[in-house]
């Protein structure tokens, strides 16, 4: 299971999504949540920190899938994870 700080999640304004690191087993993994995976849960977060807050509302969740995503080794070109529309 990842470890993070949500308080610490940002808003990428430039790809739509948002950022935070996270630690598994001491190792740092960049962890992407896209825009498109939000409005999933929140239909049309009016603003960048509407869906910052909204991925953060559902901490667990996103921790968990992933987690399932890292066990899978569903790495990005850059290593990074990034859980998609589908992927929620």
């Amino acid at each position: 299971m990842i470890e993070t700080t949500p308080e610490k999640w940002q808003w990428d304004a430039g790809h739509q999504e948002v950022r935070f690191c996270a630690w598994q087993n001491g190792v740092l993994v960049m962890c992407r949540i896209s825009r498109e995976a939000i409005e999933d849960r929140c239909p049309d977060p009016p603003t960048p920190g509407a869906c910052v807050e909204a991925a953060r509302e559902h901490v667990v969740d996103v921790v968990a899938r992933l987690s399932d995503l890292l066990a899978q080794g569903r790495f990005e070109n850059d290593g990074s994870l990034l859980l998609r529309s589908g992927d929620w």
